[in-house]
């Protein structure tokens, strides 16, 4: 996403008289959406600060074959290794909390009973062996490298929408 939004933004600024919005497509991102990691790959807790801290939501759903059932707890802590415990606190629940209007006094007491707690995740250390996390990986992508964006299929999308293409 960031890549993307970045590149949106160059064209928003490029072509700024002839686009009628006031704001770039990255600020309207950052003022209206979020985006759900429900099986965080490493590389996008790495870009958290580059998608926005404040974005980003975290959910688990049900045990199933791309998820990481039994392992959830070793998962966590893996994949949020070294990320503070008020950023955590954010991605975990206070921003799907924030933008959703949800009534924190209700999911604190969920919380409490199903867990995981801040400590549950950064205060442990696993031993991971290999194969798990290559399972992880093999399921859900757990070590994909950070994504590179196509700008150039971007571009041609947006001259489908009247956007002229950049000069080279």
């Amino acid at each position: 996403m960031p890549a993307t939004f970045g590149h949106l933004d160059a064209v928003y600024a490029r072509e700024r008289a002839s686009i009628p919005a006031h704001h770039s497509p990255g600020e309207y991102w950052r003022s209206n959406c979020m985006t759900s990691l429900s099986f965080v790959h490493k590389a996008e807790v790495e870009m958290r600060h580059e998608i926005g801290v404040d974005r980003i939501v975290f959910g688990r759903d049900f045990p199933h074959a791309e998820g990481t059932w039994p392992n959830t707890a070793d998962w966590l802590t893996d994949a949020f290794q070294g990320v503070p415990d008020d950023e955590l606190r954010l991605m975990l629940g206070e921003n799907a909390i924030r933008f959703f209007g949800l009534d924190r006094e209700v999911l604190g007491a969920i919380a409490a009973h199903i867990g995981p707690t801040i400590d549950d995740v950064t205060g442990r250390t696993p031993t991971l062996d290999a194969h798990l996390i290559a399972a992880w990986d093999a399921r859900g992508g757990y070590l994909t490298p950070r994504e590179q964006v196509d700008t150039d299929a971007i571009d041609a999308l947006l001259v489908d929408d009247g956007i002229p293409a950049p000069a080279h």
